[in-house]
């Protein structure tokens, strides 16, 4: 009788320490898992910044150009090439980001052009639209 006893005893901590395995391993997997999640949103919040700033270096590229007068707002907008979704034009920065600057006149209220600067990083777009 006692030999029985002793065999029931150790069949019950082997079934117990493989529980505690298995829940021990679940929530390192959870945990990992959970990690690698907020790994991927880190580098696509990331790129999605520089994509950003991409559309801001084309937006400030179009402001100045129609500051100092190299793009004209009043010839453009009554020409007959100032068309809908018409691209001024477009860059690659230094990190290997680009951003395209188009326009679309029919988007904005009465004679207002809308410019949109769109940025690219990686497969990441982000925009800016300004209007006139």
């Amino acid at each position: 009788m006692i030999g029985i006893k002793k065999q029931q005893k150790k069949g019950s901590a082997l079934l117990m320490t493989m529980l505690i395995l298995f829940g021990i391993i679940a929530v390192a997997f959870g945990g990992a898992s959970m990690v690698i999640s907020g790994l991927r949103n880190s580098d696509l919040s990331s790129k999605s910044t520089l994509a950003y700033y991409s559309a801001e270096a084309g937006a400030e590229r179009l402001l100045f150009e129609v500051r100092s007068g190299i793009f004209d707002l009043a010839t453009s907008s009554n020409s007959d090439h100032f068309t809908p979704l018409r691209s001024i034009y477009s860059s690659t920065l230094d990190n290997n980001s680009n951003y395209f600057v188009d326009y679309d006149q029919s988007a904005g209220f009465g004679n207002d052009i809308t410019f949109s600067a769109i940025g690219n990083y990686q497969g990441v777009k982000r925009s800016v639209e300004i209007s006139f």
